[in-house]
């Protein structure tokens, strides 16, 4: 079995808290196609630093 690392949770926390934050309250306008993700996804590459 994997044992993982406390930086490991960590990660895994923080995608999670950003999840319940930002994703879930549009996840319904995403399926339906009104909302586009490029925004969302902007904002989760800004959230974790992968914006440059």
């Amino acid at each position: 079995m994997i044992e993982w690392s406390d930086e490991d949770l960590m990660i895994r926390d923080a995608v999670r808290g950003w999840i319940d934050a930002e994703l879930r309250p549009n996840l319904d306008a995403l399926e339906s196609g009104d909302l586009p993700p490029y925004d969302l996804l902007r904002g989760l590459y800004k959230t974790f630093g992968l914006d440059e």
